[in-house]
């Protein structure tokens, strides 16, 4: 496939290019870091092989972006994107580490909710009768 225009971003990743081809940092925790190298590094050389682009990890417990690179941009944005679908499925699979409550029968709760409603309410009906007003007057 042909190469992205020139300074094209892959998402919200900026790909640049380099004396040696192109090359993109992303940013993962390192607690992920591990998925992406997989048992005994197979994830990390199976997305190596198949988008024929080099992917650098820092070092375990050492927080840091991981640096994708390859001699083609398209090559570089398909591992990009590869590691952020692996990231995604990780961190939903990750279990969750706090519990919020919140006290939603206590009166003042209650009393600034319904403020906090009626304002809303009040804002979103004007914006509509102005909005309404506009396609009117055209």
């Amino acid at each position: 496939s042909k190469d992205l225009a020139e300074g094209e971003s892959c998402d919200s990743h900026f790909i640049e290019q380099t004396d040696k081809g192109y090359h993109c940092a992303i940013d993962v925790p390192s607690v992920l870091y591990k998925y992406i190298i997989g048992k005994k590094g197979e994830t990390r050389r199976r997305l190596e092989f198949d988008t024929k682009a080099s992917i650098s990890i820092p070092k375990p417990g050492i927080e840091g972006q991981i640096v994708i690179t390859g001699a083609q941009k398209a090559a570089v944005s398909s591992a990009v994107t590869r590691v952020e679908v692996l990231v995604e499925s990780f961190r939903k699979k990750q279990p969750f580490t706090h519990f919020l409550s919140f006290p939603l029968n206590d009166s003042k709760v209650q009393d600034r909710f319904r403020t906090f409603k009626d304002e809303v309410l009040r804002q979103f009906s004007q914006v509509l009768q102005t909005n309404t007003n506009k396609m009117r007057a055209s």
